[in-house]
């Protein structure tokens, strides 16, 4: 019998350049006066001396989706801090430096009107009702509840306090379309009950947009 050594012959090709580059998730978002940014340091809503039940103010941000990834929805949140103002004689008894102490302001501040929209559809919170009109994408994730605020403390009003407690969530997200962004409007109104402990004193108030990549976030 013969044995011995036998060769084989082979042929191998390479797949180079191959990479794998993470898609990205940038949300942006603007005031009617500035550039499109990761951020606002102008004030949208401001109120000094404020009057109860007269002073209110209503400001609108825009945003927009400048990444690759398609998001799922997007959550609107909001949190504050306060400040002690000067003294006012024994009428001013809370001290807002406090932190305990601020929700006790913000449930003062009113939200009499809020809308999120497009120029397809709306959802919106006018005269103590929640509305939609146009039929706004609903996400996965979506319940009819996470497109309004609840009166948790049951005073009878939406409050920044309320908002605090419950955010919006599971909101349409916004395309990538400059000319027509998603827009997000509120009109805040100091209300009339707010007592003599405000007297002088400031909350400061931070919006809070985030886009969300999955329903479970």
């Amino acid at each position: 019998a013969l044995t011995g050594t036998f060769a084989y012959f082979s042929d191998t090709e390479t797949s180079s350049g191959n990479t794998f580059t993470a898609g990205t998730f940038d949300l942006k978002i603007r005031d009617g006066g500035q550039f499109w940014g990761d951020g606002i340091t102008v004030a949208e809503w401001t109120m000094s001396n404020m009057v109860p039940g007269v002073s209110e103010d209503t400001g609108m941000i825009g945003i927009r989706n400048d990444g690759s990834i398609t998001p799922d929805h997007v959550k609107i949140e909001v949190s504050y801090t306060c400040t002690e103002g000067p003294p006012t004689g024994d009428m001013d008894t809370v001290n807002q430096n406090l932190a305990e102490n601020w929700d006790q302001f913000a449930k003062y501040l009113e939200i009499i009107y809020l809308k999120y929209y497009d120029q397809n559809w709306y959802i919106q919170y006018q005269n103590g009702i929640w509305s939609t009109v146009g039929n706004p994408p609903q996400p996965a994730g979506y319940t009819p509840t996470d497109w309004q605020i609840t009166d948790g403390d049951g005073d009878g009003w939406i409050s920044l306090k309320d908002f605090k407690n419950d955010p919006l969530d599971n909101l349409p997200p916004p395309g990538t379309n400059t000319l027509s962004p998603t827009w997000f409007e509120m009109t805040v109104k100091f209300h009339g009950d707010a007592p003599n402990a405000l007297q002088g004193d400031t909350l400061t108030l931070t919006v809070i947009f985030t886009l969300n990549q999955h329903s479970s976030q």
